[in-house]
Parts: structure tokens; C-alpha cells; sequence
């Protein structure tokens, strides 16, 4: 179990109530945040970026989309960044496993909210200034910040970070070791 934590504007948009007091995740990597970032050349697109490592990935969206699509839709992206980032399968699997119950809350750390904005940013310029007339490949630049480094992980890239956290035996807490 995870918790999606939206911020307020994508709790409005998707007519969500979040639960008041949500229960600590089970997963490996912990909570993700989404935000919903109008990029200029894309349309409405949510971002989301998870709370331990930063990893992000990006879904289109549509008002006739429906809520009940987001977390399934939202999985398939995750599955599709662990297969490009070559997560070995088991640990994989093991996050996987735990990411099948979501549950929808606010967002509890500005610390990620305000990398979650400066993502959202990168997005929309990545968009606007790479693949102007050209198509979106999100793919493409999900594997792109997963390689970019983030100030608030000490300059440590995403990937590293989330491999590192994935491969541990037990749910490791404190500072986070990457070679």
C-alpha cells in the first residue's frame, strides 16, 4: 500500500477527497506526489515523482479519463520506468506487489513539493524546447530524469537512489547509501 499525495489543485481537478489520516506506505520507496502541470505544447499532463528517490514518471490527461483510470494508468508508467531502468526482477516484483493499494492524501512533505514543481518545470521546458513538432516520448524523458541529479537527494541521481533502496534486504530508514 501507498499513498498518491496530490496536491490541491489535482485533488480539485479529480473532485478527490483525501483521507485525513492515510496509513504509512508498505512500499520500499514510500509515498508518491503528483501535481497537475498544464505544459504549454503537451496539454494537461500529471507529474509524479516519488518521495524517496525522485524517480518521476507523467500521464496525459483528459477530463473523460476518470478517476478510477489514474492509479492503474499511473502503475503502468512505474512498471515501464523499472524495465527501462533494468530493476532486477525480484525486487521489482516485491515493490510492485506493495503498490496495489492506493489511497489518496495531501501532500506531507514541501521538501518533495517543491522538487515535485521544479519537475513539473523541467517537463514542460524539456517539452517546449526537445520535442517541439515532434512526438512525446515520455519514456524518453522519464529515463531522462531519472539519470538528472537532485539537490534535495545531496546531488544523488534518482535511478542510483531508488536501485540502491530497492535492492536492500529489509525497508531500509535513515540516510540512504549509494556507491
Amino acid at each position: 500500500m501507498f499513498n498518491l499525495r496530490c496536491t490541491k489543485r489535482l485533488l480539485d481537478f479529480l473532485g478527490v477527497k483525501p483521507e485525513p489520516s492515510p496509513p504509512a506506505p508498505t512500499t520500499i520507496l514510500g509515498d508518491w506526489y503528483a501535481n497537475l502541470a498544464p505544459l504549454q505544447s503537451a496539454g494537461d499532463m500529471v507529474i509524479f515523482a516519488n518521495e524517496r528517490s525522485l524517480l518521476t514518471v507523467a500521464l496525459p490527461l483528459s477530463r473523460d479519463m476518470g478517476l478510477h483510470n489514474i492509479p492503474a494508468l499511473f502503475l503502468a508508467r512505474v512498471v515501464n520506468l523499472f524495465h527501462m531502468l533494468e530493476i532486477p526482477e525480484a525486487d521489482r516484483e516485491r515493490e510492485l506487489r506493495h503498490m496495489e493499494e492506493v489511497r489518496f492524501a495531501k501532500t506531507a512533505s514541501r521538501k518533495v513539493l517543491g522538487s515535485l514543481n521544479d519537475i513539473c518545470f523541467h517537463y514542460d521546458a524539456r517539452v517546449e524546447y526537445n520535442y517541439k513538432g515532434k512526438p512525446l516520448s515520455l519514456s524518453e524523458i522519464e529515463l531522462d530524469f531519472a539519470h538528472m541529479p537532485h539537490s534535495n537527494l545531496s546531488l544523488v541521481f534518482p535511478d542510483k537512489t531508488a536501485r540502491a533502496l530497492l535492492s536492500a534486504p529489509s525497508m531500509p530508514f535513515g540516510p540512504i547509501k549509494v556507491a
